[in-house]
């Protein structure tokens, strides 16, 4: 099944330093723009850049179509290729603004005069289904003025990875019809494109670009580098499998205590998405001889009991023995 929409951003995780990266931003205040609170709520959406952003960039040896930006609010700048590509293409949901790059902290790319950069700012909208994204705070209802979802108050014990939802499903029926798009009713920093933005992105061969679909597990994505969107085969495959994927929670138990740090992260990610159904080969491994195997296990056991998952308090106990202090 073909997914309906994806996160668009730059493919950070996976470039292996060969593009650079703006670990540096700045603009003037004169120039964000920033919606009015709501009358009713108070809720606005964060302000973002509306002018020249000049920009500090690090790493890399070749200029790339897409370079990411540390901070949620510009996220990655687009090269003069991509813009005039969506252009032609008839995309024009979206603002673009000049970046000025101040500084280039990479000897090979100072060698090479870079393209023009804008970054981007989505137009097209769409909401979020608050039921089938299973948010972790109670929704209380949707504001009659401006349309977001209302939350109950965020309690401050509360783990932040509880707060996140696993997954964000768009409510089809409320598209726009437009090809890059945000979230109306949910504030989220996530850029989201249709396939057809992806296979723009295709057909003009974009380097660093990274595209998931916007309904991926969290848990599914880590360590994911997206979707091989330049690979050989069409249509590619659009989900990772599962962290568990291929083995079983006994099988699992034995790749954690292997030697192989490769192996142990792998089965570190297996138990974090196996959840309950990992629960009781982890309580085993808190009698292992290990000293690392025990304190893995208390970790992960921990960890799943802040996000919700069902932990005896018998083995949260023990756990909590064995866990370092921070």
């Amino acid at each position: 099944m073909t997914p309906h929409f994806f996160r668009v951003d730059d493919n950070h995780t996976g470039n292996e330093s060969c593009y650079p990266w703006g670990q540096q931003y700045f603009g003037t205040l004169e120039t964000q723009v920033g919606e009015p609170a709501c009358p009713q709520c108070g809720g606005r959406e964060r302000t973002h850049y509306a002018g020249t952003l000049y920009i500090h960039l690090e790493g890399g040896r070749e200029w790339s179509d897409v370079i990411g930006v540390g901070g949620s609010a510009i996220r990655f700048l687009i090269s003069e290729r991509v813009l005039t590509g969506l252009h032609d293409a008839g995309i024009d949901s979206f603002e673009y603004y000049q970046v000025e790059i101040a500084e280039v902290r990479s000897r090979p790319l100072r060698r090479v005069p870079p393209p023009p950069y804008y970054y981007i700012w989505p137009t097209g909208r769409i909401d979020i289904d608050p039921v089938r994204t299973e948010f972790k705070l109670k929704v209380l209802g949707t504001c009659d003025q401006c349309g977001r979802l209302l939350f109950e108050p965020f309690p401050k014990t509360l783990y932040p990875s509880r707060y996140m939802p696993d997954h964000l499903t768009p409510k089809l029926d409320t598209w726009d019809g437009t090809h890059l798009l945000k979230f109306r009713n949910y504030e989220s920093q996530v850029r989201l494109c249709t396939e057809r933005v992806l296979r723009l992105a295709r057909e003009q061969r974009w380097t660093n670009s990274c595209f998931e679909p916007v309904d991926i597990s969290r848990r599914d994505s880590i360590g994911w580098r997206g979707i091989d969107y330049l690979g050989p085969q069409w249509p590619p495959k659009w989900y990772p499998d599962p962290a568990s994927f291929g083995k079983t929670p006994d099988e699992w138990r034995e790749e954690l205590r292997s030697d192989d740090t490769a192996r142990q992260y792998a089965a570190f990610k297996a138990f974090r998405e196996l959840g309950e159904q990992g629960v009781a080969q982890l309580g085993r491994l808190l009698d292992d001889g290990q000293s690392r195997v025990r304190i893995d296990a208390a970790r992960i056991l921990i960890q799943l009991a802040k996000e919700g998952v069902e932990v005896s308090e018998a083995l949260l106990e023990r756990s909590s023995t064995m866990e370092p202090a921070p």
